[in-house]
């Protein structure tokens, strides 16, 4: 299914098997979350879910009644209006955004990363939440460049206000997979930031941050997952001392912490420098 999202030339196929690459995180959190929180949280994934495929769905049957055709090799060489540019966009920014997400439409991954399980979360985190910035990649830039641009500073206006709250929010969280949940909502805007920017230095730091993200937040869910099959819990305070009792797992956690805040030399750190130089060269 992932082999056809990032080989196929097609908009409608890429649409189907893009959305139905999210069925199986649905299930995995319905059927074997941790809680009884976990029916809400897939309702909450269902539905953002659905208001983003709503609107590339819409989008699509713009361009065929116009184009008559979903092939995008043919479509990079159509010129569509600026208007027309500009509510393209609209539909699918809106519906790669919900992936992301961005502020005002994270609400459904805090839930469902606690309520999944480790497997879950680990392939939420270190596949399905890139596919939105790869959408970006392949339809927003090279596809509709007139809307990057003119939706330009409110894009990094939401981004950077998703950063700075996701941000405030995680660190007065007490549940580990939260507060993991929500420094990924913050690294994945900065890929917003970086990949919209439309120069060299951000759409490379939004690949790498892609890159590492998926690697440490993936780690830092399985460090997770393997300490709660222990001791059953996800508290913060009960896990002082840890590096005493486990110690290859703790050192682990320890490297896998300092790459997620960006520690200098890091791959985040790396990343995130460049998406930061290129938001002050494009503004």
């Amino acid at each position: 299914m992932l082999y056809i999202i990032f080989t196929t030339t097609d908009i409608f196929l890429f649409f189907l098997f893009f959305e139905a690459s999210l069925i199986p995180i649905f299930l995995i959190v319905l059927i074997y979350g941790s809680t009884v929180r976990r029916v809400l949280a897939s309702y909450y994934f269902f539905i953002y879910t659905a208001f983003g495929a709503a609107l590339m769905l819409t989008a699509i049957s713009l361009i065929f009644l116009e184009c008559h055709t979903t092939n995008l090799l043919i479509l990079e060489v159509y010129s569509f209006s600026p208007i027309k540019q500009i509510i393209l966009f609209i539909c699918f920014f809106f519906g790669f955004a919900v992936k992301i997400p961005i502020f005002p439409l994270y609400l459904w991954l805090p839930e469902a990363h606690v309520e999944a399980p480790t497997e879950g979360s680990v392939l939420l985190a270190g596949i399905l939440l890139k596919l939105g910035g790869y959408g970006f990649f392949k339809f927003l830039i090279n596809f509709l460049p007139i809307g990057c641009t003119y939706f330009l500073p409110l894009i990094n206006v939401l981004a950077l206000s998703s950063i700075i709250l996701a941000s405030f929010i995680a660190v007065i969280q007490v549940d580990f997979k939260k507060l993991i949940a929500y420094t990924s909502i913050s690294h994945m805007n900065f890929v917003t930031c970086g990949m919209l920017s439309l120069n060299f230095y951000g759409i490379i730091g939004s690949i790498l941050m892609m890159y590492g993200h998926g690697l440490i937040s993936g780690g830092l869910f399985l460090c997770v997952g393997l300490i709660y099959d222990r001791y059953h819990t996800r508290l913060l305070e009960y896990y002082g001392g840890l590096i005493v009792g486990m110690p290859i797992l703790g050192s682990l956690f320890f490297i896998l912490t300092i790459s997620n805040f960006g520690f200098p030399f890091t791959l985040n750190f790396v990343s995130e420098f460049l998406i930061l130089i290129s938001i002050t060269y494009t503004n």
